[in-house]
């Protein structure tokens, strides 16, 4: 098993605020998560009776991602991610450059901005080989979501 150090304290996101901090490591936990698509038994056209792995999933809650582009970047391909979801992007709807910059060849991001305020946003960094389509999510006022099909 891995581990990370971390940082925990009453302090705003965890700092150096105050006297009640401490360090310790905690596990890291990755897992492999078992796809339901076709097994061997699938009699369906087009399925040549290949089984499906698990995939490698990352979630990351960033806190703005402006200055951890190269960070989220090389933490997708250390892990071996197949698919890295991001919350708290801190992006407006163009974007920009730190998308771009996360994303590693081979991989493509989609984003969902907060439509009203500050913070908030979500990403799905995710392998073009599984062909990721978005699909249509109901709009709720104050939380932002991104569905895909695989």
């Amino acid at each position: 098993a891995w581990s990370i150090p971390v940082t925990i304290g009453n302090g705003r996101y965890g700092g150096s605020r105050g006297s009640s901090h401490y360090r310790e490591t905690r596990t890291r936990y990755l897992t492999a998560i078992p796809c339901s698509g076709p097994t061997n038994s699938s009699r369906r056209a087009g399925v040549r009776g290949v089984q499906v792995s698990g995939l490698r999933l990352l979630l990351l809650n960033a806190r703005s991602v402006m200055n951890k582009t190269p960070l989220i970047h090389d933490l997708i391909l250390y892990e071996g991610a197949d698919l890295a979801c991001i919350t708290e992007t801190w992006l407006g709807p163009e974007g920009g450059v730190p998308l771009s910059e996360m994303c590693p060849a081979g991989f493509q991001v989609l984003h969902q901005p907060r439509c009203q305020g500050r913070g908030g946003g979500v990403a799905i960094i995710v392998r073009k080989s599984l062909k990721p389509r978005r699909v249509a999510a109901p709009e709720i006022v104050g939380c932002e979501s991104l569905l895909l099909r695989l």
